[in-house]
């Protein structure tokens, strides 16, 4: 599942991504979510409601964050939930131009310690 310029998205729009994401998320092996050209008033609620349904996926190979806004506690957070479940089975990971600074990264290491395959 790829989805570009998710930064164009509204809230409905990724609600239902969301669904999607939740209704497969026994199936779905890569993610490439891409947040280029957001708009003015993308919300990060927006992210949140992305993060937390790949929070349901457990066969994830791929996850791939481009431009992401991940809110440092809550996100990074729900990001961690999500390379716990995906352990097993996460060949690569990548979080690209995404500001998360030296908090959000010392989070995010508690998250990637789990990972067997990367």
């Amino acid at each position: 599942m790829i989805v570009s310029r998710c930064g164009n998205l509204s809230l409905p729009d990724c609600q239902v991504v969301a669904r999607i994401v939740r209704h497969h998320g026994d199936l779905i092996q890569k993610v490439e979510f891409n947040f280029d050209n957001m708009r003015e008033n993308f919300q990060k609620e927006n992210v949140s409601i992305l993060l937390q349904a790949l929070s349901v996926c457990t066969c994830l190979k791929v996850l791939r964050l481009h431009w992401c806004p991940i809110s440092l506690v809550e996100g990074i957070n729900t990001l961690n939930r999500v390379l716990h479940r995906n352990a097993q089975t996460l060949e690569e990971f990548e979080m690209s131009d995404s500001y998360i600074r030296d908090e959000g990264l010392e989070h995010l290491s508690h998250g990637l310690q789990h990972l067997h395959k990367l």
